[in-house]
């Protein structure tokens, strides 16, 4: 007898509601250990992959790619678990496993499947309380840097009235206006 596609699918929305409420580990508030998995994520894309949308909660991640060639999805998932993993163990001073050895996947089926659940993927932060907006969220595709973002860094050489901002050396990340 198999699974029933109601209790399955009712189990996968508790399952939800729970990492949304941050149950669990939630080792992925960490900047540090959130830049390795978004960096690990955008690695390869266009190049193994094209990553469509992707967000880092803190107890869990989603990414809606498409594979590209004959690379099985195994080993795309494998690749970004291995290496987050050795770099978060050694960033939170962890050993042993860090994510969960298995993972949940699906087919898209259409249009229509793929815009909601990229759509779900860019709200999840938004349902989780976590901002009020998909693009203030981070640690997601979704996420659009604000002018506060390079604010410029104050030099005072004299009294407050004589400060100038300094721009830094490093290029400045790019500023989208719509």
């Amino acid at each position: 007898m198999g699974n029933h596609p109601g209790l399955e699918a009712d189990r996968r929305r508790r399952f939800d509601v729970a990492l949304d409420a941050g149950y669990g580990a939630c080792w992925l508030r960490n900047p540090d250990i959130a830049a390795t998995v978004r960096d690990a994520l955008q690695h390869f894309d266009g190049q193994r992959y094209v990553l469509h949308e992707w967000v880092i909660m803190p107890n869990h991640v989603h990414a809606l790619f498409t594979s590209l060639g004959a690379i099985p999805l195994s080993s795309i998932v494998h690749s970004w678990k291995s290496y987050t993993a050795k770099r978060a163990n050694r960033l939170a001073g962890l050993t042993g496993p860090f994510w969960h050895a298995d993972y949940f996947d699906r087919m898209i089926r259409n249009d229509d499947h793929f815009a909601n659940t990229a759509d779900y993927i860019r709200a999840n932060p938004v349902n989780a309380g976590l901002c009020d907006a998909p693009e203030d969220w981070r640690w997601s595709s979704a996420y659009e840097p604000s002018v506060h973002d390079a604010a410029p860094v104050w030099f005072v050489s004299r009294p407050p009235l004589q400060a100038r901002a300094i721009r830094p050396r490093q290029p400045m990340r790019s500023l989208h206006a719509s």
